[in-house]
């Protein structure tokens, strides 16, 4: 007995060719299928890793750099040097001694910078204490105190 006589469909859809796709299109069909399946699987478990591995996360978000023209004296073609020598926040630039700072900007060719209160405004900034910074930048002219 036919299996699709059972289903009691019209004889003349059963006979018309143009009804019925072949084999081979639906071998194609499920094919595309399963590949979008395994794609899916794959795409998932690459999300996963990114939410278990800390590690991949801190590669993707560098750290966040400091605009170093707010302090007194750095302009932009200083905070270039300075970004080009690896201190590209405030708390690196708090970290660094004017003398090194200097050692910086001669290398540059740049002769004009003092960079003597240059750590201490940076140390400000990075600790958020604005208003103190403003003091002391108010004091200061072209980054040296006066």
């Amino acid at each position: 007995m036919n299996m699709l006589n059972t289903f009691s469909f019209p004889s003349s859809l059963l006979e018309s060719q143009s009804y019925l796709l072949p084999q081979w299109a639906w071998l194609l069909i499920l094919l595309g299928l399963i590949l979008l399946l395994v794609w899916a699987i794959i795409c998932n478990i690459n999300k996963e890793e990114v939410k278990i591995n800390p590690l991949h996360q801190e590669e993707s978000h560098p750290t966040k750099e400091d605009d170093l023209q707010m302090i007194e004296g750095i302009g932009p073609k200083i905070s270039q040097v300075f970004h080009e020598a690896g201190i590209s926040t405030f708390e690196a630039l708090a970290q660094s001694d004017p003398e090194t700072l200097k050692k910086h900007l001669d290398n540059a060719g740049i002769r004009l910078g003092d960079p003597t209160t240059w750590p201490e405004q940076a140390q400000l900034a990075a600790e958020g204490k604005w208003e103190e910074l403003q003091a002391l930048q108010d004091k200061l002219k072209g980054g040296r105190e006066v």
